[in-house]
């Protein structure tokens, strides 16, 4: 191969990696997007208090295998962190589980439970969002574990 054959073979790649791309980024934020609105649709009964969260947190951690002791739950405002409904972070051997008050149901629930299940509560990388967040996605709304 001679350096004008390596040049088009390069350009070539270059044209399907982007095209690759100009694909692919509009379908990820699509299915995030449908992933989200499923934590919602059916409508997921709300949990209204810090009883029966804690209650409704029990099960679906004894349903994964989860040790409760290794779980503590706290409260956010409406719209806490990332403007997110919840999340999880890990501090040591606790998993920090954060819900607002007014936005808690047995999906979201089950969505941080699987980051834990799954040990990625790290979202400072670019993998939490490409395979943890959807694969969390899937096991709140339908309980698939991937």
């Amino acid at each position: 191969m001679d350096q004008e054959q390596i040049k088009l073979v390069f350009e070539e790649g270059m044209n399907l990696l982007a095209v690759g791309v100009f694909i692919s980024v509009p379908f990820y934020l699509l299915s995030m997007g449908f992933l989200s609105a499923l934590h919602d649709y059916p409508k997921s009964q709300r949990i209204k208090s810090r009883e029966k969260l804690e209650e409704v947190v029990k099960e679906e951690a004894d349903k994964l295998g989860i040790d409760n002791k290794k779980i503590k739950i706290n409260f956010i405002s409406e719209y806490g962190h990332f403007m997110t409904r919840a999340y999880t972070m890990k501090n040591g051997d606790v998993y920090q589980l954060y819900f607002s008050e007014k936005l808690m149901t047995r999906k979201i629930v089950r969505h941080e439970l699987y980051h834990v299940y799954n040990d990625d509560c790290d979202t400072s990388n670019f993998i939490h969002y490409l395979i943890s967040e959807p694969r969390a996605y899937l096991y709140g709304a339908f309980e698939i574990k991937i």
